[in-house]
């Protein structure tokens, strides 16, 4: 009998122009979707963010009806969560370097929420369930088939950071994509 409503929200990059996104200010559109949530029917509200660390504290200081935020995009691990106002704040790195957990409890006694997190690297993960080494295989095989095929000679030099136009990486990435697959709208991270 319990009501969750997740939000989610990421940083405003120039490049969702491309797929005709409307960007807007997060913090703006966090506060609009909050009035949209019924917080009279609501138990939890997650947040999950791709704005970083430090938005992820004001957003904790500012909105006092979020008790979780599980962050990124600034890469960092709160090894055991971290609380922040009335908000638990959880994240676990990049690349799948770090795997982790948040538990949940609802006191009904006290009617408030227990959060407790852990974050594992992947070789603390391996030594606790006593499994088999990683192995590089995969990582050297797919160097060794791009080394060995020539994929493409491309006249033009395209600029990863121009987001429009002939010379744009992304735009061109963005337009083989949709081809390669049908689909009316692509999107790609900014970082690659």
């Amino acid at each position: 009998d319990m009501k969750v409503a997740f939000i989610g929200l990421t940083a405003p990059y120039e490049t969702y122009h491309l797929n005709g996104y409307t960007i807007e200010n997060p913090i703006d559109s966090l506060q609009d979707t909050l009035q949209l949530i019924d917080q009279e029917d609501t138990d939890l509200i997650i947040l999950l963010s791709h704005l970083g660390l430090e938005t992820d504290r004001y957003i904790a200081n500012l909105f006092p009806e979020i008790q979780l935020i599980i962050g990124a995009h600034t890469h960092h691990v709160l090894i055991e969560g971290e609380w922040e106002n009335q908000s638990f704040l959880c994240a676990a790195g990049k690349y799948g370097n770090f795997v982790g957990s948040i538990d949940l409890y609802f006191d009904q006694a006290t009617d408030t929420w227990q959060m407790s997190a852990e974050v594992l690297s992947i070789h603390q993960l391996s030594q606790r369930y006593n499994l088999p080494k990683e192995s590089d295989y995969y990582k050297q095989e797919g160097t060794k088939q791009l080394e060995e095929r020539w994929v493409a000679d491309i006249p033009e030099t395209f600029q990863a950071l121009q987001t429009t136009g002939a010379n744009s990486f992304i735009q061109m990435a963005l337009n083989a994509i949709t081809e390669a697959t049908g689909v009316e709208n692509a999107v790609l991270s900014s970082g690659l």
